[in-house]
């Protein structure tokens, strides 16, 4: 790790390609969403392992210095229309299967397969984000993303690790879709990604929501459905991104903002009211009593979450309650008295 000092701006990443995507656009004279897009579609070419183009959700929270608010833009993934409570079974599901366990365990149809795929909503996120809150294209966001995968870049190590581990367990299309001679790159390899600079074109050339409808999704659709899964070209078209308010708490001269359920910015919020409610004094920080207060009401938290939160659009969420010093207040009389926090395991839902 080390400190990065900045004067006018800084662009973080998971990876230095995207962060120095995102870090020109600010220098060119952009705003911080038009680097965020950049970068974030850069990601998508770059870091294929932990988000792309067929990402199923994300949230934004921004602060627009025009407006002097907070907006938020929720883009996250909504089930399929033909979803069904009991289209995964128990007996069938696993929790946060990982991919590099070499035990011979094999993943639920709850987190591998085409079952558990909702319509994709990363492309619509960032290009509505860009239309309210950038001063860029959508075309001229997505340009670098498109030089990237055309021209190509030096693969590091962990994106090595992971397109291994993918190429072992992939099927044999998905194989040839993101690795054509069906070999995963080695360390130092130039990676290219032709069909990928291809599809950006598309979307730079005919809108990012050409991603939703004709040829592209009906391909999308066919290649699920052929694989076993629920998506059907009405889901695509019902991706709508929606400007939100946010979901805030004080904390003593601070304003945190998350975005508002179905985003789970709230169970941070909830954590940072019981910390408030319990007056932490600075010399606290770092004590073991601190971590404990901060596990303990994260359990609780946490517990919430799996009691209340849900989409809102299809349940009530009360969150005034969640946020209120009336429930920071009980769940610290909880904590005083020992009471353990309700059993949030996998299979209690």
């Amino acid at each position: 790790m080390r400190d990065t000092i900045a004067s006018a701006g800084v662009v973080v990443a998971g990876d230095p390609i995207p962060a120095s995507e995102g870090a020109r656009i600010l220098r060119k004279g952009g705003n911080a969403v038009d680097a965020v897009v950049t970068a974030a579609l850069a990601a998508c070419v770059a870091q294929p392992h932990n988000v792309g183009l067929g990402g199923y959700a994300g949230t934004m929270a921004l602060y627009s210095a025009k407006h002097r608010k907070v907006f938020t833009v929720d883009f996250d993934g909504i089930a399929p229309a033909l979803a069904s409570p009991d289209m995964f079974p128990e007996d069938s599901c696993t929790c946060n299967w990982d991919i590099s366990d070499d035990s011979g365990a094999t993943p639920g149809v709850n987190e591998y397969g085409c079952l558990c795929v909702t319509a994709p909503t990363i492309v619509a996120g960032l290009a509505t984000a860009l239309e309210h809150f950038g001063t860029m294209s959508f075309a001229d966001a997505a340009l670098p993303a498109q030089q990237l995968a055309e021209c190509g870049f030096i693969v590091r190590p962990e994106l090595a690790e992971a397109l291994a581990l993918f190429a072992a367990h992939a099927d044999p299309e998905s194989l040839r879709a993101i690795l054509p001679d069906g070999k995963p790159p080695r360390t130092g390899d130039i990676l290219v990604q032709k069909d990928m600079a291809a599809l950006l074109s598309r979307l730079r050339h005919e809108g990012a929501f050409s991603f939703y409808a004709g040829d592209i999704a009906a391909r999308i659709v066919e290649r699920v459905q052929r694989g076993g899964g629920i998506l059907q070209l009405q889901d695509l078209a019902a991706v709508r991104p929606r400007i939100e308010e946010p979901i805030h708490v004080c904390c003593d001269d601070y304003e945190v903002f998350t975005p508002p359920p179905p985003a789970g910015g709230i169970t941070a919020l909830q954590i940072l009211n019981v910390l408030r409610e319990a007056e932490v004094a600075p010399s606290d920080f770092a004590t073991c009593g601190y971590y404990e207060l901060l596990i303990d009401a994260a359990r609780y938290a946490w517990a919430d979450r799996f009691e209340y939160l849900g989409d809102p659009d299809f349940t009530h969420v009360p969150i005034d309650y969640l946020l209120s010093e009336q429930r920071a207040r009980e769940i610290l009389r909880d904590i005083s008295a020992g009471a353990p926090a309700a059993d949030i395991s996998l299979w209690r839902l």
